[in-house]
């Protein structure tokens, strides 16, 4: 597994990396505790060092499942959560400095840990200014560097004005090129910020022939998604699939991800040991060739791939 800087954190990470919103029970039913430590723990031997999660993924249960399979590891691993979500039943954010502090410790607390490597604010209102604890967590030692998990890409532009943001992360992959298109990569490299790419395999519709048709469980937020949509991305995943002659079709689309040098880490979600080793396979392929990055680009031109 190859490893990038994640900007001007000071950072290492794995090129794959680990998203761990299912493990709160994004995709249905979250795994107990020893299939969840055993994938995490399986995940970090197949050399990816770099795990993404947030408070309300699963109310905790995900940082929690950190905490039991890394309490041991923590030097090993490079752990990223988020702010400003009270509940996950909920919309209501919250970025005071008392919820910010009062969540940052429960953070700890469910991560047996003492720091968190990357503390991010999540899906921040542009224009959201940085509370001064973040200052004092950065210099308590609690927090190592600061980042922004945005909404929306074009929200980019009002954080990266800030030098305490170190890294953003953000939707991308072969469907959806906004972050290219609105300027943030340069906005980003300007800064000096790293790039955590999230969605990269578009919620597994990249990955799965069958994932348009599948009856999702309940609980598993692909199911709010129309039958139009779903259609449309497994469309995606069978016109890009023709171009991965040197690996899978997922694979394919976490190496068009990586192709960009100023991309830190994409960070899939993984619910079983086959996704774990087909996706960090991906950070030991060779560079994707110009030829395919070229062919790529004329099968996104012919046609959309988002329903408005």
């Amino acid at each position: 597994m190859r490893v990038r800087a994640l900007g001007r954190t000071g950072l290492a990470v794995s090129e794959i990396g680990f998203g761990c919103w299912g493990l709160g029970g994004a995709y249905g039913p979250p795994p107990d505790e020893p299939t969840a430590v055993s994938l995490l723990r399986h995940a970090l031997d197949r050399g990816i060092t770099f795990y993404d999660t947030a408070p309300i993924y699963g109310d905790g249960l995900a940082e929690e499942r950190l905490g039991a399979a890394f309490r041991d590891r923590r030097d090993r691993v490079v752990l990223a959560t988020k702010v400003g979500y009270r509940r996950a039943d909920s919309a209501a954010q919250d970025f005071s400095s008392a919820f910010v502090r009062e969540s940052v410790h429960g953070s700890l607390r469910r991560l047996r840990t003492d720091y968190v490597d990357l503390l991010q604010l999540h899906d921040p209102p542009p224009g959201e200014g940085l509370s001064r604890v973040l200052n004092d967590l950065v210099a308590a030692g609690k927090v190592r560097a600061l980042g922004v998990s945005l909404r929306r890409p074009s929200d980019g532009a009002s954080f990266l004005g800030d030098a305490r943001i170190a890294a953003v992360q953000v939707n991308y992959n072969l469907t959806d090129r906004r972050a290219e298109d609105c300027g943030l990569f340069d906005d980003a490299a300007r800064a000096g910020a790293g790039l955590i790419i999230r969605t990269p395999l578009v919620f597994g519709f990249l990955a799965d022939s069958g994932a348009a048709r599948a009856d999702f469980a309940t609980g598993d937020h692909r199911r709010r998604w129309s039958q139009a949509q779903k259609d449309l991305w497994s469309a995606a995943r069978e016109r890009f699939a023709r171009l991965a002659v040197d690996r899978t079709p997922a694979q394919f689309a976490l190496s068009f991800c990586l192709a960009r040098p100023d991309v830190s880490t994409a960070i899939p979600g993984m619910l079983d040991i086959a996704q774990v080793d087909e996706n960090a396979a991906a950070g030991s392929l060779p560079p994707l060739s110009w030829a395919s990055l070229r062919e790529l680009d004329e099968v996104r031109d012919g046609g959309a791939f988002f329903l408005g």
